[in-house]
C-alpha cells in the first residue's frame, strides 16, 4: 500500500500484475487486509489508465461492497477509491449499474467528515458525467446533501453544493430540491468567505431560478441582496453565474422592482 503512493511505481506495479491479487484481497475475511487492499487501489486509481484497468479486473463490485461494511477505515478507503474511479464517465455508469449509489448516499450521513467528503466527491463526479442525477434523487440523496450545506466545513459545503448544482441541471429535479429545503442554506452560503463555495452555490441557484415559482421564492427568502453583492466579486466565474441568476430573477416584474430597490442599478 505504501509503495502505491509513489506515482513512479504505479505503472511498474500494474505491469507486474498487482491489480488482480489486490482485487481478490478485497474479499478477504480479514478486515485489516480489506482496508489495506482498498487503500492500495485508492492510490493506484489516481492514475488515469488504472481507473479503467481496476474496473476491468472486477474491482467495482467488491469496493462497493466494502462501503457497506460497518468499519470506518475500510469505508474511507473504499469510498475514496470509488471517488477516483468515478472521474471516468464509463466507470460512473458502471457504478450506477452495480448499485454504488445507495451506499454512497448512506455514507453522506457518516460521523466521519473524511468519509462524507469522499462520498460527496464520488457523487459529484458521477453527476458530472452524464444524465445520472435522477438516480441520486431516487435513492434519497437530496436530504443528506442539503444537510451538508449547513455543516461548518467549507469542503463539504462546496462539494454538496456542486452535487446539487449538477442535479439541478435536470429541471425535473428542481422542485424536489426546493421542497427539501435547499434554498435557505444555499442563499446563506452566498455570503460564504470561500470563493469555491460561492461559485457552486451561484451555479445551483442559476439552475433553480429558471423556474417561475423559484424566482419568487429566492427573492422572498432574501436572495437578491447577497447576489447583488457578489457582482463585485473579483472572480469572473462567480460574476457570470450571479449575473445569470439575476437575469432569470428579473423576468419577474416584482423581482425587477426589488432588484432596483436593493441597488442593482448604480
Amino acid at each position: 500500500r505504501n509503495i502505491s503512493t509513489k506515482v513512479s511505481h504505479d505503472m511498474l506495479m500494474v505491469e507486474r500484475g498487482i491489480l488482480r491479487p489486490l482485487v481478490a484481497l478485497l474479499r478477504s475475511p480479514n478486515e485489516s487486509i480489506q482496508e489495506h487492499a482498498a487503500g492500495a487501489l485508492r492510490n493506484l486509481s489516481a492514475n488515469v489508465e488504472n481507473k479503467r484497468r481496476i474496473v476491468l479486473q472486477g474491482g467495482l463490485a467488491p469496493l462497493i461492497g466494502l462501503m457497506r461494511i460497518n468499519h470506518q477505515a475500510i469505508q474511507e478507503q473504499a469510498c475514496a477509491a470509488i471517488r477516483n474511479l468515478a472521474v471516468n464517465a464509463e466507470n460512473s455508469a458502471r457504478i450506477l449499474e452495480e448499485g454504488g449509489v445507495p451506499p454512497l448516499v448512506q455514507l453522506l450521513r457518516s460521523p466521519s467528515k473524511k468519509i462524507q467528503e469522499n462520498a460527496c466527491l464520488a457523487l459529484r463526479n458521477i453527476t458530472g458525467n452524464g444524465p445520472n442525477e435522477l438516480k441520486i434523487v431516487m435513492e434519497g440523496g437530496l436530504p443528506p446533501l442539503i444537510a451538508l450545506l449547513s455543516i461548518d466545513d467549507r469542503e463539504l459545503q462546496e462539494h454538496s453544493a456542486a452535487v446539487l448544482r449538477n442535479i439541478s441541471v435536470n429541471t425535473e429535479n428542481d422542485q424536489m430540491i426546493v421542497q427539501e429545503g435547499a434554498l435557505e442554506p444555499l442563499i446563506r452560503l452566498l455570503s460564504s468567505p470561500e470563493q469555491r463555495v460561492q461559485e457552486q452555490v451561484a451555479g445551483c441557484l442559476r439552475n433553480l431560478s429558471v423556474s417561475n415559482q423559484n424566482k419568487s421564492r429566492i427573492a422572498s427568502l432574501g436572495g437578491i441582496p447577497p447576489l447583488i453583492a457578489l457582482l463585485s466579486s473579483p472572480h469572473e466565474e462567480i460574476q457570470a453565474q450571479v449575473a445569470m441568476v439575476l437575469q432569470n430573477l428579473s423576468k419577474s416584474f416584482d423581482n425587477r422592482y426589488r432588484m432596483v430597490e436593493e441597488g442593482c442599478l448604480p
